[in-house]
């Protein structure tokens, strides 16, 4: 089984994972997945007393959509209401977003998020039970016309998803007597004896890599020259936050790496042989020896675990949101 703490990194031995697979595969899954629902159950467990929000933070590719909503509905199963708001909706209109030393929009600072309003939003559902939430288009980058009606009665539990729960700037109008906070990501070290197979920051790419894939065309080289961008936006607005969390889950499921050799193996191998001068074109600059080097550490670290059956993964599972 993994080692495992709410404030640390829990491991997991590659040959453990190849046993389990070599073994009652159906019952694998279910172990991985039973795993994760306890922690979310008791995420959902944890809002007594007077505590209406839970704030759940956690970097791209973590989860935070579906737990969010999976910690509601185990709030809803043990006997009460609860309601999902996502901080996503609260961006500001694409063309009033601070801009990186690039020129281009900073998509990961806490100010592209129209604070005002959220804080305004927020506060109403504590205070009086209902507030009107902006609705926001990303196919078009800019907040919908028409908002939707929230509501929030007594004894209901609002969960409040997104990458800058957790930033003292959300947090700063709140009553904190009120709030949980939570934090979420792949926090799995897959370890080959005493080395790092796969440390979580790879499983979260692969992750990102095979949404962006199936749900957007992208090559894996596209979404590995976005990465850094990311992962830097990480080290400045998600991680000084993230132990200051009540609660932490692990979203990782043992079974995912396998799952991930399946799936991307053989477009790993196309994109390695792809048309690099499309890649050159869309980034500005040359840097596909890097993406080259990044894919090749995927593939090998991939290539320690035994293939699995995409199929055998529940409809309604985290994993789910990235393999749709």
């Amino acid at each position: 089984m993994k080692e495992f703490s709410t404030h640390s990194y829990s491991k997991m031995q590659v040959a453990m994972v190849n046993d389990s697979a070599a073994g009652d595969q159906e019952k694998f899954f279910q172990e991985c997945e039973a795993s994760y629902q306890r922690q979310v159950e008791t995420a959902a467990s944890l809002c007594q007393g007077e505590k209406r929000m839970i704030l759940l933070a956690g970097p791209s590719a973590s989860g935070k959509t579906t737990t969010a909503h999976k910690i509601a509905k185990a709030i809803v199963a043990q006997g009460r209401k609860a309601e999902v708001v996502s901080l996503d909706d609260f961006y500001r209109n694409r063309a009033d977003i601070p801009l990186c030393e690039d020129g281009k929009p900073d998509l990961e600072a806490v100010t592209a998020l129209d604070l005002p309003v959220l804080e305004s939003c927020l506060r109403e559902l504590l205070e009086t039970g209902c507030a009107m939430i902006p609705r926001y288009d990303f196919h078009v980058s800019r907040r919908a016309e028409e908002w939707r009606e929230v509501r929030c009665s007594t004894g209901e539990i609002l969960v409040v998803e997104g990458i800058h729960a957790l930033n003292p700037a959300v947090l700063k109008s709140l009553d904190e007597d009120k709030v949980i906070k939570m934090y979420v990501s792949a926090r799995t070290k897959f370890m080959d004896g005493e080395e790092n197979a796969l440390i979580p920051k790879q499983l979260r790419l692969i992750r990102r890599m095979v949404r962006d894939y199936k749900f957007r065309s992208t090559t894996p080289q596209i979404t590995i020259s976005l990465w850094e961008n990311v992962c830097s936006g990480e080290r400045r607005y998600i991680n000084p936050y993230r132990d200051g969390a009540d609660y932490k889950i692990d979203s990782a499921m043992d079974y995912e790496p396998g799952v991930y050799r399946s799936i991307l193996q053989p477009f790993l191998d196309e994109s390695l042989n792809s048309d690099k001068e499309n890649i050159r074109n869309f980034q500005g600059v040359d840097r596909i020896p890097e993406q080259e080097e990044i894919l090749e550490e995927l593939m090998q670290a991939l290539a320690l675990f035994s293939p699995l059956p995409e199929n055998m993964i529940p409809e309604d599972s985290v994993v789910r949101e990235f393999l749709g």
